[in-house]
């Protein structure tokens, strides 16, 4: 059981009982399935190592670019929700994540369930 989605103490929220902690080596992809199917539908909130570099990529393998270069990729951001934001995820939905940093990176991600 998820825990519910409610707005309604401020910016106070329950703790969730779905919750992932992932340990990151460089270079090495992790995934996470979300619960549930397509009709299910999450708040994703992401917690992160103070300076960590790590590239979440929605259904799909994200890839860290080279220094010196730019890359584009769909669905895939740098420390998403790093700035207290959340996303929007469906069960069936897979977050994949990597860091290029040597000594690795750790990564939380709670899910609340979305009402209807």
């Amino acid at each position: 059981m998820t825990s519910k989605y409610t707005s309604s103490f401020d910016i106070t929220i329950p703790f969730s009982d779905t919750n992932a902690q992932i340990g990151l080596g460089a270079g090495v992809e992790e995934t996470l399935v979300i619960p549930g199917t397509a009709i299910d539908k999450y708040s994703a909130r992401f917690g992160y190592t103070l300076s960590s570099h790590v590239f979440v990529r929605l259904n799909d393998t994200p890839l860290s670019p080279p220094i010196g270069t730019g890359d584009t990729q769909t669905y895939c951001e740098l420390n998403p929700g790093f700035d207290g934001s959340q996303r929007y995820v469906q069960g069936g939905d897979e977050l994949h994540f990597v860091t290029p940093d040597v000594a690795g990176a750790y990564v939380s991600v709670s899910l609340r369930k979305l009402p209807g």
